[in-house]
């Protein structure tokens, strides 16, 4: 599935020049594309926010905690090696978007939602 939908994602860049950014950007968007599906087909429970979290504590710890060290004491090598990381910043802001999003929904009472009434 990775390997049809991140081709047709990047063909949206309107240059090669931008491919970079929407490599990383792609990332932040297909976790919190699966998230929202998730929370549209199930509703808000407690695993998913724990999934996000998981999401979100990976893509710092695999991705952009050692892009920037890496890339910070030589100095970035290349513009696409920037973009790309500014891709990936965008991509987190968007994943800690939909964690605060789903933080904030309102969540009903159990007595509002007819468990134990019965």
């Amino acid at each position: 599935m990775t390997s049809f939908i991140k081709p047709y994602f990047l063909s949206l860049s309107p240059s090669s020049t931008w491919d970079p950014l929407f490599k990383g950007l792609y990332h932040g968007v297909r976790a919190s594309l699966v998230i929202w599906s998730q929370v549209y087909l199930y509703g808000v429970r407690a695993i998913i926010l724990i999934e996000l979290g998981a999401i979100v504590a990976l893509h710092l710890s695999l991705s952009l905690i050692p892009d920037y060290f890496e890339n910070s004491r030589d100095g970035w090598s290349s513009e696409s090696e920037s973009m790309e990381f500014v891709g990936e910043i965008l991509g987190l802001g968007m994943e800690l978007i939909t964690s605060y999003l789903l933080y904030k929904r309102p969540h009903p009472r159990r007595s509002e939602a007819g468990v134990g009434n019965q």
